[in-house]
Formats: C-alpha cells, structure tokens, sequence
C-alpha cells in the first residue's frame, strides 16, 4: 500500500471510533445539548453554544486524529521498510549458506584429489623405482624375474588400467 492510503485508512478507522455512536464525542455533544436546556436561553443562543462547542471539540478531535494517523502510517512503513530489509538480510545469508556449502564441497572434492594424486605419485616413484631397476638388473647380463615384471605391470595398471600383458618375459631384440 502507499503512504496515502495507509493514512487515510488509519485516519478514517479514528475518526469513525471519536465520533460514533456511543462514543466520548457523542456523549459529550449529547451532554452540552441538555446542560443548555436547563439554562433560559433562546434557541439561537443555544445553537451558538452548541455549534462553537461541536466545532471546538471537531477541531481537536479531527487534529487529534490526523497526528494519530500520521503516526501509526509513519510506523507502518518503518516496519514495512524494517521487514523487506530483514527478508533481504535472510536471502543473503540463505545465499551465503549456499555459498560456503558449494565451497566446503569443492574443498572436500579438492582434498579426495589431492589424496588421489599423492597416492598415484607413490605408485609413480614405486614405478620408478622398478624399472630403474629392472635396467639395471638387465645391463647387469640378469634376468629379471617374472614377478619382478609382474609387480612392475601391476604398478602401471593401477594408474592406467590396462591389462597385464600375457607373459612378462621378454625376447632379445635381434
């Protein structure tokens, strides 16, 4: 709603409740009306006193009402102003939450691979390792056993994934 219908609205909920039917206005009006009929006074002069009194007490009820309604519409659109600010508040942090959520799963990711990959740098090194030496075994004029070839395909399978070759025993190159 605008700031205008809001104050109209509130304006006009006070000034039904001052001045309806049983309300202190009403009495009041009432009351002068038979307080001036016990005094002799003509019906002019117990108009004048009536209509300066009913003007009096509508002036200060009708301003009475428009500070009341200027009030409670500037406190309704505080709380209105408050509220959009606290839902947006809330989409940020619910942004945020899902931020660091994606970040902590990226970090988890980040981590299994890290371990993925020191695992395969050690399967690397132990490769390395083998085949030095298995080269130096064969220059030695040896043989390397066939488990030697074995653990040395097993190795490279395990970062690879292809099969182990039938027989790990090698011809001389002619």
């Amino acid at each position: 709603m605008s700031f205008l219908t809001d104050y109209v609205n509130s304006y006009e909920t006070i000034m039904t409740a001052a001045t309806g039917t049983g309300s202190p206005f009403d009495q009041t009006i009432e009351f002068v009306k038979d307080e001036v009929n016990n005094f002799n006074l003509s019906e002019r002069e117990k108009a004048e006193i009536i209509a300066g009194y009913m003007a009096q007490i509508t002036t200060n009820i009708t301003t009475g009402a428009m500070q009341s309604a200027l009030a409670i519409t500037d406190k309704l659109g505080k709380y209105a102003d408050e509220a959009a600010n606290v839902a947006k508040q809330g989409q940020v942090l619910t942004e945020q939450i899902n931020k660091l959520k994606a970040d902590t799963s990226y970090v988890e990711t980040q981590e299994a691979k890290l371990i993925e990959q020191v695992e395969h740098n050690k399967v690397i090194k132990a490769m390395d390792s083998m085949g030095d030496m298995i080269g130096t075994v064969g220059a030695g004029g040896l043989k390397p056993t066939a488990s030697m070839w074995t653990t040395y395909y097993s190795l490279n399978q395990s970062l690879t994934g292809l099969s182990l070759p039938a027989s790990p025993d090698l011809t001389p190159a002619s």
